[in-house]
């Protein structure tokens, strides 16, 4: 029953039965600033990837927010990590890096606009007003 799973934290393609069982995802992601690379990530996600405890654990959703600018003050991460237990923190020189992993997409979501709202202010001196499209 869908509804059964959506209250258990599934959601989406899981609640359909469906999984990723064949195949594979590659992700690159690189940040330039000022024509230097300050950021380089790769990964390359199997389903023996997502099963591996080195891997995903056997997760469903990882959501992953970057942000490049000033360094994030401890007393702001500190707080982060306080609101959601499956949020992982770092700053790596000029980049802060945020993952959630964890089951639910909707949680996952609302962890990385926690975070987007919590950074925007301190990097961007903007009120955090979420872009309507987003809402969509």
């Amino acid at each position: 029953d869908g509804g059964l799973r959506a209250a258990a934290g599934i959601d989406g393609r899981r609640a359909s039965g469906e999984r990723f069982g064949t195949g594979r995802v590659r992700q690159r992601t690189r940040i330039r600033q000022e024509g230097r690379t300050v950021w380089w990530e790769q990964g390359d996600m199997t389903p023996a990837a997502i099963a591996s405890p080195l891997g995903l654990g056997g997760r469903a959703v990882c959501a992953t927010l970057l942000a490049v600018g000033a360094a994030v003050p401890a007393t702001l991460q500190a707080a982060m990590r306080a609101a959601d237990p499956l949020l992982a923190l770092s700053q790596v020189k000029t980049v802060f890096v945020a993952r959630h992993l964890g089951d639910d997409s909707e949680a996952a979501r609302a962890a990385m606009l926690r975070v987007w709202q919590a950074l925007r202010p301190l990097l961007l001196g903007r009120p955090a007003c979420a872009p309507r499209i987003w809402t969509t």
